[in-house]
Order: C-alpha cells, then sequence, then structure tokens
C-alpha cells in the first residue's frame, strides 16, 4: 500500500526481512496438537505497554478462567504485575506466567506455544505474527509516526486475522469481549491468519542485497 507514496521507477517492494525461526514456527503450527487450555501471549515489546497492561489487570481472573496466558510485561511493569498475581488464587496463579522481557531466540517459541496474541502493531512485531499465522488483538501505540501502527494492524484486520482496539477505546470491558470472540472463532481466525502468513515473503533479505548490489556495482 505505502508504495504509491514513492516514484514507480525509485521503488521495489522486498518485504520486511525477519529470521528463519517464525517460518519454521509456521510450519510446526500446521501440525501442533491441541492442548486442553488455550493459551494467549501478551506481548507489547521490551519495554512492554503500561495501558495494555493496566487493562489486563483489570479483568484478570476473568482472563484466566477462558485461557493459560504468558504475559510479558516490560521490565518498567514488572514488579507491580508480579505483586498482582501473587494475589491470584493460587489455581489462577498456575496459569499465569509472566517475564519481564524475551531473548530474541525465545520469541519464536513463545508464539509457537500461543494460541493467540494481544500485542502493539509495530511493523517487526506484524510480519512475525503474520510470518507465524498467529490471529492477535492489536492495540496500535497512538502516537507512532503518522499513525503507522494502526495502518500496521489494519493489513490483518483487513484479512480477518486479527482484532484492532484503539488504545483510547481500550477498557476492561472492551478487551474481555474482543479475547471472548477470538476464543469463540479460533479456527476460523487461524485459518484466516495462517492464509494472510502468505503476505510476508520469506526472501526479503536477499531482495535487499540484491538491490543494494545492483545500485554499487
Amino acid at each position: 500500500e505505502s508504495s504509491v507514496y514513492f516514484p514507480k521507477e525509485k521503488t521495489v517492494l522486498t518485504g520486511n526481512p525477519i529470521r528463519k525461526a517464525f517460518f519454521d514456527v509456521a510450519k510446526k503450527r500446521k501440525t501442533k496438537r491441541e492442548t486442553k487450555h488455550r493459551q494467549l501471549l501478551i506481548f507489547c515489546g521490551s519495554r512492554g505497554s503500561l495501558a495494555v497492561n493496566q487493562a489486563v489487570l483489570g479483568v484478570l481472573p476473568g482472563i484466566l478462567l477462558k485461557c493459560d496466558v504468558l504475559h510479558v510485561t516490560g521490565a518498567i511493569d514488572y514488579k507491580r504485575i508480579d505483586n498482582e498475581k501473587q494475589k491470584l488464587p493460587p489455581t489462577l496463579r498456575a496459569k499465569y506466567k509472566i517475564v519481564g522481557h524475551l531473548e530474541v531466540s525465545e520469541v519464536p517459541g513463545a508464539m509457537l506455544n500461543a494460541d493467540f496474541a494481544l500485542a502493539r502493531a509495530g511493523a517487526n512485531t506484524v510480519t512475525e505474527l503474520a510470518a507465524v499465522g498467529l490471529p492477535t488483538i492489536f492495540v496500535p501505540l497512538p502516537h507512532s509516526g503518522s499513525n503507522e501502527q494502526q495502518k500496521n494492524a489494519e493489513v490483518l484486520s483487513h484479512k480477518g486475522a486479527a482484532i484492532i482496539i484503539k488504545q483510547e477505546k481500550l477498557t476492561k470491558d472492551k478487551l474481555l469481549k474482543a479475547i471472548d470472540s477470538v476464543l469463540k472463532n479460533l479456527e476460523v481466525l487461524s485459518a484466516r491468519a495462517a492464509s494472510a502468513s502468505s503476505l510476508v515473503p520469506r526472501d526479503a533479505a536477499k531482495k535487499i542485497v540484491r538491490v543494494v548490489n545492483s545500485v554499487l556495482v
């Protein structure tokens, strides 16, 4: 969609280069055995999101009654969320895993184990989630340049593979309703997300190298 803003004779569409591990996860997801409990991955980058974390805490028991959760809190909010975790009944606490951040090498595995995600909509995150074929509830960062995160998320929402909640409309009720909607339609959403993975070129890095070489040689 962005190519219309650039001179045609100077524009090459390469796609966003991501690691091969995400394409490997996509293959594994096709043969993944269903588990008894669905798992939600809450992933808002290395710093996390205070707004998303606050909304999650507002309905945390309700979420945990529906699914297991791996919550990447971000370093700033980790202690506060850990304190809230300790207040949960033991049965719910056991369903709620929190980490301050994920190492780069751990992200593909977290996406493999998840059934759906709650995430920001940076370009890399959206590309990786699309490549993996993971249905996602996006809460785009409202102050990103030219509203880019909203536009990133719309690429997948237009394919029926994602739900978008604008941050200013992110309430605990709306979040819980979105999670309910994903869980009730998970099979359909997963199929759409898997289909949307075709939007992600597997050879983006090679294309970039070829373009650079064509200019330099």
